[in-house]
């Protein structure tokens, strides 16, 4: 009795497999596929790349690339300026790029503002504000080289700021990235480096010493 039952669920089975309803129901096959975005409202993810010149023909023309040292930076530090004696002007030897991104993809329309903490001062009577460039750039993966926005000295900087919509470029999302560099005396624009309109390059009416300043970079809302 008992083989007899294993023999009708065999006989069963295959015959189930074979039935031609079932190569009818395999013809077409939903396969329903899920994945779940979190929401990212971290604010602000800010980089800090030191960048040394290379040499430039022109702004169009490079003759050399710069070099992007790849560690990343939680300050900026321009050192011991190098003192030109020809132009009697003290030049560093550096600049420096901020890249700044905004992790949130909540659809919310936010601001980057950037304002001045602290003059870039030795004393209160002696100060760096207009002998340093700041840049401001739009940066997008489509577009490597940026869009100038603004290029102010550092005094005149602390009333930037961008919002998302300003940071897109057709469809696509970019980021804010922000130049600082020594003033060098050039108003040449198509030679590289050149000042801001109102940045001067640092003379010998500049005491010696150690300056120190800060920027802040403020996301809202």
């Amino acid at each position: 009795m008992f083989k007899k039952i294993i023999a009708l669920m065999i006989v069963a089975v295959l015959v189930g497999v074979l039935s031609p309803s079932a190569f009818a129901a395999l013809k077409t096959q939903n396969i329903n596929v899920y994945a779940s975005i979190p929401s990212t409202a971290n604010g602000l993810d800010v980089q800090i790349r030191k960048v040394i010149p290379g040499a430039q023909a022109s702004c169009s023309v490079s003759a050399a690339p710069d070099t992007w040292d790849p560690t990343p930076l939680s300050e900026m530090r321009f050192g011991t300026l190098t003192f030109d004696n020809t132009n009697k002007i003290f030049k560093g030897s550096y600049y420096f790029a901020v890249d700044v991104g905004v992790n949130d993809n909540t659809g919310t329309e936010w601001t980057i503002a950037h304002t001045i903490l602290q003059s870039i001062q030795r004393d209160t009577t002696n100060n760096l504000n207009s002998n340093v460039n700041v840049t401001f750039m739009r940066q997008t993966i489509t577009n490597t080289s940026g869009t100038q926005l603004a290029k102010v000295s550092f005094a005149e900087s602390g009333t930037k700021s961008y919002s998302k919509t300003q940071l897109k470029e057709g469809a696509t999302q970019g980021w804010l990235r922000i130049y600082y560099g020594i003033g060098t005396g050039n108003k040449v624009v198509d030679q590289c480096p050149d000042d801001a309109p109102n940045v001067l390059p640092i003379g010998m009416d500049k005491p010696y010493g150690d300056y120190a300043g800060a920027a802040t970079l403020t996301l809202t809302p």
